[in-house]
């Protein structure tokens, strides 16, 4: 009967720590994970920026990209898809407010 009495009262200390440093075992990676995949979403939402306003200013880098889309553009589609771009990264447009 002592025995069992001595099972059932709260955990020690040190089976507290081992539940601890179990619990940081799974926390720990989630929460790198998680870091991870937001630092990785930063990174390449800024990297694609640097690289299209790259391709406004260089028409052969956009020609380059239109043909591996699939697309071969003319002169005048070539300045319709430069002027889009500018005006893209240009101040935003406003929608006209609706009655």
């Amino acid at each position: 009967m002592l025995l069992y009495l001595k099972c059932a009262r709260p955990s020690e200390p040190h089976d507290i720590k081992a539940g601890v440093a179990k619990n940081m075992n799974i926390v720990i990676p989630i929460i790198t994970l998680v870091v991870g995949l937001v630092a990785g979403f930063v990174i390449g939402i800024f990297y694609l920026r640097r690289q299209m306003t790259k391709m406004q200013s260089d028409p052969e880098a956009l020609q380059k990209m239109a043909k591996q889309m699939g697309y071969n553009l003319n002169g005048k589609q070539m300045q319709r898809a430069q002027q889009m771009m500018k005006n893209q990264n240009g101040p935003s447009r406003q929608r006209p407010k609706r009655k």
